[in-house]
């Protein structure tokens, strides 16, 4: 495949006038997304319980540790593998099971996704570069709002931020692969690219993630080599339909009108918590949604879509546009 750089936005009209498929309803999602927070809160609980009852014991001190090398190491090339997935509400790093298998549907015909479906009106929200200072902000929104969003984070801030890839675990989004460093990968060698890679799934699981199963490049670009690493590794290539050019702050005002209007069913909506600074993003996020439902769109995780309306076969990926990703 020749190097891509990607920036997708839709040519499709505002608002469309699709109706909403037979379906879970918004609450009915809602709900659910509160039952994994509760669930959530209650396995944190069992797991300090078991964890004072352990010490207080007399638990062997040789017990092994985790390590981060031996868990980057399992990912190379294994992905998911012999990893049992939970029952359809537990959270799974906001991942569920039947939204699991619904990935590796998509997989089978396609390694890269731009947008989902167009028989339902969902649209996801999407966070890169994070996270950062400023994704308490945006998570508060989030929380405020009851809307799911998915978060592409950086190798290097995940580590630099462990409790925040925690928090975003435990309120049930999905935290997904951007890389260690955010690079062009299609400039680097395949070994560097995995490295890349590899690295970047490694710092999630070390706080307690699963080894992702989404994967979006920096700025659009990945080869052939990217698509080898991320189908050895069992994650999707994510890319997107809106770009907000958020990051380089154009006005809160600027970002919602390009957001609402490249909003169709199935829109994957690129906005960034970390990267620089973002001021503007938890400002913008609330008058967003508030659009986006006026306009009878269902606010859903890209997993979710991948399951409830995944992408038809076939779907065109732009090739030689600018993006930031």
């Amino acid at each position: 495949m020749r190097h891509q750089i990607f920036d997708g936005q839709s040519n499709e009209p505002p608002g469309g006038a699709l109706g909403a498929r037979s379906g879970a309803t918004p609450d009915a999602r809602q709900a659910q997304i509160r039952r994994r927070r509760t669930v959530a809160g209650a396995s944190a609980l069992l797991l300090v319980l078991l964890l004072i009852a352990v010490s207080s014991g007399g638990g062997s001190s040789s017990r092994p540790k985790s390590d981060p090398a031996q868990a980057a190491a399992q990912i190379h090339g294994r992905g998911l593998a012999g990893i049992v997935p939970p029952p359809p509400d537990v959270p799974f790093g906001g991942i569920t099971a039947q939204e699991d298998a619904a990935i590796n549907r998509v997989m089978s015909y396609t390694p890269t996704v731009v947008q989902g479906g167009s028989q339902r009106r969902e649209v996801a929200l999407t966070f890169d570069d994070g996270p950062s200072t400023y994704t308490p902000e945006i998570l508060s929104v989030l929380e405020r709002e009851h809307v799911p969003a998915t978060f592409f984070q950086i190798g290097q801030q995940s580590r630099m931020y462990p409790d925040l890839g925690t928090t975003e675990l435990r309120e049930g989004f999905p935290v997904e692969n951007h890389t260690r460093t955010h690079p062009f990968l299609a400039r680097l060698s395949p070994q560097e690219q995995q490295g890349e890679i590899t690295d970047a799934s490694a710092a999630i699981v070390s706080f307690g993630g699963p080894p992702p199963r989404l994967f979006r490049p920096p700025y659009g670009s990945y080869d052939s080599a990217t698509l080898r690493i991320l189908r050895e590794q069992r994650m999707l290539n994510i890319l997107w339909t809106v770009d907000t050019r958020d990051f380089a702050q154009p006005g809160v005002d600027r970002i919602v009108m390009t957001a609402l209007s490249g909003a169709v069913p199935g829109a994957i909506i690129l906005m960034h918590d970390g990267g620089g600074p973002r001021t503007q993003e938890p400002l913008a996020l609330p008058r967003i949604i508030r659009g986006l439902r006026e306009r009878h769109f269902r606010l859903v995780t890209v997993p979710q879509m991948m399951l409830e309306d995944p992408p038809g076969a076939g779907q065109a990926v732009p090739r030689g546009l600018s993006g930031v990703g």
